[in-house]
């Protein structure tokens, strides 16, 4: 098989995390198979993969955001003769290219910068090329095709699944909803922590509860449910699998959400859902002492924690810890919080920064110092 190279895309601060991953899954999805040669730069990991390979392997990977096939890297490029050559060198006939292509232009410190000629250019070129009627050698569909001058350098990248941290699981999203290769983030960050607490031995002894107090369209709560078990929400369905010591647990005071979610993950059991809010004294979850708990969640914040009164966030972590008392707490939050390094028997043990496309979180993580874990 030919292999070609490709751009793992994920959020600045966890490239190590995406490496991670890429050797973890790869061995999960090609036992048979040495992992490919990689290379890890900022803000993803550049890998030789053929493309069929690559379209099997991304339904395990989890953290990147775009994965760009590279048709060209770095060639000279100092006018628009350069530009219309290197341009046509590519076997635009492999790709379906056609009215729904997103062409992406940037340009940085080249004699050649104005993007709307540039993006002008490249529409000339594939018009004269006759996309209209592509041959029948094609690869697959060409979502986006990014070109991108860079001191006076030309590269040309692919990109054929879309927005991969949209995986459309959810019933009902909200004005600012849980990017979910973030989501997934926060389960590899607790993984380097604590591997024991994703170990098929403790998952025949104990129960596990994933509480999130603040679930929304439950982003976290479907991560979590594919980092556990390596599967999808839809692959579940056409493979069940025995989950009895797996309890996922959506709280939220929004009602609409909660029958969404009820009705949308009804066909999962382990997946629950009740209305409550963070400010109600008695929790609707049973906290046992036999039961390992992680809470994780992407809390509101600012005013849009309560209409009548503003939590601050430091409260807001103190009622979480006492209310459910949990082995792990991770937190996501938009701004860097002067949280506290230790909270009663809670410790601080990861905060991290990540950012994506100029949105800005940062993830904390307190460890319940008592457990084993």
């Amino acid at each position: 098989m030919k292999k070609y190279n490709y751009f793992l895309v994920c959020p600045l601060n966890i490239e190590q995390l995406l490496e991670q991953e890429l050797i973890i899954k790869w061995k999960l999805a090609f036992p048979q198979t040495e992992v490919p040669s990689y290379k890890l730069l900022t803000g993803g990991i550049e890998c030789q993969i053929s493309p069929k390979q690559m379209k099997s392997f991304l339904g395990f990977l989890k953290l990147p955001s775009k994965v760009l096939r590279r048709l060209m890297l770095n060639e000279k490029c100092f006018g628009e003769e350069q530009f219309d050559s290197l341009v046509r060198q590519i076997p635009w006939n492999n790709f379906k290219i056609g009215p729904k292509t997103k062409i992406n232009v940037s340009s940085q410190s080249s004699r050649i910068y104005h993007k709307k000629k540039i993006s002008q250019k490249i529409s000339t070129i594939f018009e004269s090329l006759g996309f209209k009627n592509p041959s029948s050698n094609q690869d697959q569909d060409a979502y986006e095709v990014l070109f991108r001058l860079e001191n006076n350098r030309l590269s040309i990248s692919l990109n054929q699944y879309e927005k991969l941290y949209h995986r459309g699981l959810h019933p009902l999203v909200g004005k600012a909803p849980m990017r979910e290769h973030i989501a997934a983030s926060c389960f590899f960050l607790l993984y380097q922590l604590a591997p024991k607490l994703f170990s098929p031995e403790l998952s025949s002894k104990k129960e596990r509860q994933i509480i999130d107090p603040f679930c929304g369209s439950a982003t976290l709560l479907s991560e979590s449910f594919y980092f556990f078990f390596n599967k999808t929400i839809n692959q579940f369905y056409s493979a069940p699998m025995n989950t009895k010591n797996l309890s996922l647990v959506g709280i939220d005071r929004d009602l609409k959400k909660i029958e969404a979610n009820q009705e949308f993950f009804a066909s999962l059991p382990q997946f629950k859902f009740y209305r409550s809010s963070i400010t109600d004294k008695v929790s609707p979850v049973s906290i046992e002492q036999d039961k390992i708990r992680i809470v994780i969640s992407n809390p509101p914040f600012f005013k849009r924690l309560n209409e009548k009164s503003h939590i601050k966030p430091i409260q807001l972590l103190n009622i979480v810890l006492e209310k459910y008392r949990p082995d792990y707490l991770c937190f996501i939050y938009p701004v860097e919080e002067s949280f506290p390094e230790k909270v009663t028997y809670y410790a601080q043990v990861k905060k991290a920064k990540i950012n994506f496309s100029g949105i800005k979180c940062y993830i904390y993580i307190y460890k319940n110092e008592k457990n084993e874990y």
